[in-house]
């Protein structure tokens, strides 16, 4: 038999009617929870909410919108941004920090390492990745792994990811609106410790039991027993189900009704 796996409702809605049999969503990323530890915060607490943005500067992962949100903010919410990573953009974001006058609350620090971008993220309180092109996303995971709230788009990966236990997503529906939406949300975290606590642990807890490698690896062992070993060689398969029995964190995989044990 034949079973073909999409990332995500988006692939699977988008596939030819004939492919609408036999299809099953699997989300492809995952993080090394080894390289990306759930650590106390490298800095004491103080007024300042540090928000950290983690990718390549280009275009369409809008930094630009970020430090936008960020000269929205009232003198009543202290904040600061610090930017991991490099690219065509910086020059242009550099500028435009200048601009908007917040030139003075903005980190750049370049490219880093994974294992330093891990020690800097330590540093802050909030990831906020406001890309509008993220398929995957990894970034988001590997915050949450580090027990940070997240801010993104509701769009990709991102929006695959996250709920309203552990981020905040934003509809991407105009630039006005994006830029809006996160700064209404970086207000909202930066005034509650206690909410940015709760979540960042959330994060942490679903990514433990959903996204680790270590889970990937077992869904997958899941899906391959469910696909080789449940189904007779003289019997077509017609239907894929998931269950999440008691106790369980990951979807069984059950062909023609005959559920693999989990892992």
């Amino acid at each position: 038999m034949a079973l073909l796996l999409v990332a995500n409702q988006r692939t699977r809605a988008a596939l030819p009617p004939g492919l609408s049999t036999n299809v099953l969503e699997f989300i492809e990323n995952g993080v090394d929870l080894s390289q990306w530890p759930a650590a106390p915060r490298a800095r004491t607490p103080g007024p300042e909410t540090v928000f950290a943005f983690f990718g390549r500067l280009v275009d369409w992962k809008g930094c630009d919108t970020l430090l936008r949100a960020l000269a929205r903010l009232g003198a009543d919410t202290p904040a600061r941004v610090l930017i991991l990573g490099d690219g065509a953009e910086r020059a242009n974001l550099e500028t435009l920090a200048d601009r908007l006058g917040v030139r003075s609350r903005v980190e750049f620090a370049g490219w880093l390492s994974q294992s330093r971008c891990a020690e800097r993220l330590s540093e802050a309180d909030v990831l906020v990745l406001p890309s509008v092109l993220e398929c995957g996303g990894a970034v988001v995971l590997e915050a949450m792994a580090k027990g940070l709230p997240v801010i993104a788009a509701d769009w990709g990966g991102p929006a695959d990811y996250l709920d309203p236990s552990c981020g905040v997503l934003v509809t991407p529906d105009s630039p006005e609106h994006l830029v809006a939406g996160v700064a209404a949300a970086m207000a909202t975290l930066a005034r509650s410790p206690e909410l940015r606590e709760r979540m960042g642990r959330a994060g942490r807890a679903k990514v433990e039991s959903q996204f680790s490698w270590e889970r990937r690896v077992e869904r997958m062992l899941r899906v391959y027993h469910a696909v080789a070993g449940s189904c007779p060689a003289d019997r077509p398969v017609r239907s894929i189900r998931l269950s999440l029995p008691a106790g369980l964190s990951e979807p069984e995989v059950a062909v023609q009704g005959a559920p693999v044990p989990a892992a």
